[in-house]
């Protein structure tokens, strides 16, 4: 089974967009000449444990990087439940974000981080066991149908997503027929019943406009699904990716969104001329001096952020520019400078922002999965020797 998680790019595209933005960021100097394309990135190619071996050849600030990357899991890893999952009114949710739905996008995202988390020879035994846990609590959610989340209740899109997400992670690391075909019927569950009116993924199921978030975690849940060759039969496939690219923004409304749609796009192969104008409206945000993004920043108290943003985002800078680049570097800095200055000694990141009231393993999560993405990669471990 290929491993999950990835975005395939054309030499085209990542040359014209990166000598693009470039220009854009650095109008003082010459344009570099093309890059060539970027190796598919997974996270398995990340090693995550702190030892002298899964870091040997990396950087000052790949080792700051795993350790805080480990102790976000080891935070993340407390708040279980004996049964498997991750309760949102126990980690510092607020009564907008505590329902079953809430429960299951959380314990998806907990799983899929812990999942990330499952490398080297000898990987750590608490965390194949809570990934495991968390995996089958999700399958034993689901429906004969595919579905896992309650249609009554807010959030069921993004639960669904998540879900999808996770279990697929989860099936890639171990093998299991189980966790593969529960992670196939979610995931056709929601390309056949869970879209949005005209394209993309909205709040709810054929909800009349999309978001951008949700419908770049659709894009990441269809390649994931293509990497992992799933094979939906008939016109699945064909139309799943058409309402993807249908549920864009042409002109996205802030920063938050136009990180998300460059994030989609990526994913979904956008030509340089499509990604051009989103890119556009990202760099107005940015300021020159400072080499920064202004709405990227810790804020008071660590509101200034939404930790799915700054996630999106890394996969989508990563993806168009690939590491050691000029472009790559002045937005890892920036995450540097808000995840790795700021994390709590428990290993968290505290509850504020947009997204705080969802709690503090949501933005522990997220952010976690951020350092994961920012770190350089290492050699992917063989797949005969992963966790069971």
């Amino acid at each position: 089974m290929k491993a999950a998680f990835y975005i395939l790019g054309s030499g085209a595209l990542l040359a014209g967009i990166a000598a693009l933005y470039f220009n854009l960021l650095y109008t003082q100097q010459k344009a570099p000449p093309p890059i060539p394309p970027v190796a598919p990135i997974t996270y398995s190619e990340h090693a995550v444990q702190s030892s002298p071996a899964a870091t040997e050849g990396t950087s000052a600030f790949a080792n700051l990087e795993m350790a805080a990357f480990r102790k976000a899991i080891l935070f993340i890893e407390s708040y279980q439940e004996p049964e498997g999952n991750w309760r949102p009114d126990k980690t510092g949710a607020d009564a907008t974000f505590n329902h079953s739905n809430a429960g299951i996008s959380l314990t998806a995202l907990a799983t899929m981080t812990i999942s990330a988390a499952i490398q080297g020879r000898s990987p750590n035994a608490e965390d194949v066991a809570a990934a495991r846990q968390g995996a089958h609590w999700l399958v034993g959610m689901q429906h004969a149908d595919g579905r896992i989340v309650n249609l009554s209740l807010p959030d069921s899109v993004e639960a669904q997503l998540l879900a999808a997400l996770a279990l697929m992670r989860a099936g890639e690391l171990s093998g299991r027929r189980q966790l593969d075909d529960a992670a196939r019927s979610a995931v056709v569950y929601v390309f056949q019943n869970m879209m949005a009116a005209r394209g993309g993924f909205g709040s709810s199921p054929h909800a009349e406009s999309s978001r951008a978030d949700l419908t770049a975690l659709g894009a990441l849940v269809f390649q994931t699904a293509a990497a992992n060759e799933f094979h939906f039969g008939g016109k699945l496939d064909i139309e799943a990716e058409r309402g993807l690219k249908a549920g864009l923004p042409d002109a996205p409304s802030d920063f938050a969104s136009a990180v998300a749609a460059i994030s989609a796009k990526v994913m979904l192969l956008a030509s340089a001329q499509d990604l051009q104008p989103t890119i556009d409206f990202l760099m107005r945000d940015y300021d020159g001096r400072g080499k920064r993004f202004a709405s990227m920043n810790w804020g008071k108290v660590g509101g200034g952020y939404n930790a799915l943003t700054l996630w999106q985002g890394s996969m989508a800078f990563r993806q168009l520019y690939g590491e050691d680049t000029l472009e790559w570097n002045v937005w890892n800095e920036q995450i540097h400078s808000i995840l790795l200055e700021n994390q709590a000694a428990n290993g968290s990141w505290p509850v504020a922002g947009p997204d705080g009231h969802r709690g503090q393993v949501w933005r522990t999560c997220f952010s976690a999965l951020c350092l994961l993405m920012t770190q350089p990669s290492l050699p992917q471990v063989p797949q005969s020797q992963r966790a069971k």
